[in-house]
């Protein structure tokens, strides 16, 4: 099974789990962002065409897989493909939205699935099966 989760203060909520084999790092940050400001990331990324609609908070999503020589590299992330942003996944906080971000990256690890290999790859349903590993 993954994950120990801890929780951090900060910008926004940052959380983050751990496999039970301590070789993958999955960090979620709860990003909030002002309508207002029209030099907020969440107002460029509309403006730019990158998303649909403004959404209030979003999740940001980093990984850090460590290697057999002890090498940490940000793989198994479902933000990044092509090695850009997916805007496809980009979500609002939500518990739901998060738990399923974690469980596609788990489900990810499970299956070697790196970021930049993404394309075209079909997570499992969050359920605990696709939480094990």
């Amino acid at each position: 099974m993954f994950y120990t989760m801890h929780e951090l203060e900060g910008f926004g909520t940052t959380r983050h789990y751990e496999s039970e084999d301590g070789r993958l790092l999955v960090v979620l940050q709860t990003m909030e962002h002002d309508e207002g400001n029209r030099h907020d990331v969440a107002n460029v990324w509309l403006r730019k065409g990158r998303v649909d609609r403004f959404m209030p908070t979003t999740l940001f999503v980093e990984t850090y897989y460590t290697d057999d020589d002890g090498n940490q590299w940000g793989r198994f992330n479902p933000f990044i493909a092509g090695w850009q942003i997916n805007f496809s996944r980009l979500c609002e906080a939500t518990p739901e939205n998060e738990r399923a971000l974690v469980a596609e990256c788990a489900a990810m690890y499970r299956d070697g699935v790196r970021a930049y290999e993404a394309e075209g790859w079909t997570p499992c349903e969050v359920t605990p099966e696709c939480l094990a590993f």
